[in-house]
């Protein structure tokens, strides 16, 4: 069988971590002549130093990608195949450096049965807005695992010691084998063997043994609420985003932020996502992270990262300035001062876009590389996003 991740564009971000932050961020003002409106985000917090926005040390959890896994295995046959499309990466043991996580439908949430141990706050987080987005809770929209808040969420256990030998290299461990374990054809001839059954561009697999495996074995094609679901969580690096490509500001961690207006710039100069350390916000509109916006108390906007919903009013993006042209990682091209300048790419053009004013520190005013043809016209198409126009409805979570 095969894993996969949702299309909508899940990366696991918890709880507002410095994964995705743009931080250190100073709004200035444009070259449409607003006056400047503060510094520093306006929030009182950064993310420069590697701290979440609620000032605590993020956890190694916080740099997890959860992916769901599919365990129903093809008819007519109950071995739980779960092959991958890439390799995992290992630790010490040679074990996957990951964890699997199961979240249910469950009355006590008792993570103490056999094979099941009490997940971390993080990735129970983690995996209940993985939940939340995918639409297996909220039963006022059809989600069969009850209230999202409610969910519960266990780590399932892996294999140590012998069981993790035997699964790691017999093709039927006895039944004092428990727990899970990752192999792969680029371990040697062993675990070849065990990864025979998968497709040429699977070589690698979990397996699972113990109380869990039966309930990965008999996986139903329909959601069963008490067996629930399994995600795979691993550390991903560190995002690096290029110039060009689309970032957030340290405000949309938050939930009280109601977004940007067209009439601003804002500019991050310590941008955690991009290389350049620079995450721009060009005259755009609402929150890179929620492109279509939400009446007070909709709901439909979650901070970036985070679990939490807005709880602010946030405008829809314009389909003319979309978070993919207004809202990117840039460098400063020129300025008033000696520099160093960069040197923008053919698909872009050196913008002015922050006045000098002549006052404090001016570090930050000049031109900043933008696309080509993407700079603000007060006259242009004033038209909001609307479903399904503007990509997926929660970004950045």
């Amino acid at each position: 069988m095969s894993w996969f991740k949702k299309s909508f564009g899940m990366t696991v971000v918890l709880a507002g971590t410095a994964v995705f932050g743009c931080s250190g961020s100073n709004r200035l003002v444009g070259n449409d002549g607003l006056t400047a409106i503060g510094g520093n985000n306006g929030g009182g917090t950064s993310n420069g130093g590697g701290l979440t926005p609620g000032g605590a040390a993020p956890a190694l959890e916080s740099t997890y990608e959860l992916q769901q896994l599919n365990v129903a295995p093809p008819l007519g046959d109950d071995r739980p195949y779960l092959c991958l499309p890439e390799e995992l990466p290992v630790d010490a043991t040679g074990n996957a450096a990951c964890v699997v996580l199961n979240a249910r439908q469950s009355d006590d949430c008792n993570c103490a049965a056999a094979g099941l141990s009490p997940a971390s706050a993080e990735l129970t987080r983690a995996a209940r807005l993985q939940t939340k987005v995918a639409g297996w809770c909220d039963p006022s929209n059809g989600g069969v695992l009850g209230t999202c808040s409610e969910v519960c969420v266990c780590q399932v256990d892996a294999a140590v010691g012998a069981s993790l030998q035997k699964c790691e290299t017999e093709a039927e461990p006895d039944a004092s084998t428990t727990g899970w374990c990752y192999v792969s054809a680029a371990a040697g001839d062993a675990q070849s063997a065990l990864v025979e059954a998968c497709a040429s561009t699977q070589k690698q697999r979990l397996r699972f043994f113990g109380p869990v495996s039966s309930e990965v074995k008999k996986a139903p094609r329909a959601l069963d609420p008490q067996t629930g679901l399994l995600f795979l969580g691993c550390p991903s690096p560190r995002p690096v985003a290029a110039v060009g490509d689309p970032c957030i500001s340290n405000d949309e961690y938050r939930t009280g932020f109601a977004g940007y207006s067209v009439k601003e710039v804002n500019i991050d100069d310590h941008a955690s996502m991009c290389e350049s350390h620079v995450c721009i916000q060009n005259h755009f509109q609402g929150r890179a992270s929620c492109p279509y916006g939400q009446v007070e108390g909709g709901g439909d906007c979650l901070a970036a990262g985070s679990y939490d919903s807005v709880t602010v009013p946030v405008a829809p993006q314009l389909q003319a300035r979309p978070a993919r042209q207004a809202s990117i990682c840039s460098c400063q091209c020129a300025g008033p001062g000696p520099g160093p300048y960069c040197t923008c790419s053919e698909s872009m053009q050196c913008e002015h876009l922050v006045d000098n004013l002549g006052v404090g520190d001016n570090h930050l005013a000049g031109s900043y590389c933008i696309p080509k043809d993407t700079q603000y016209d007060p006259q242009g198409d004033a038209s909001t996003c609307s479903p399904g126009r503007c990509g997926a409805p929660h970004v950045y979570n």
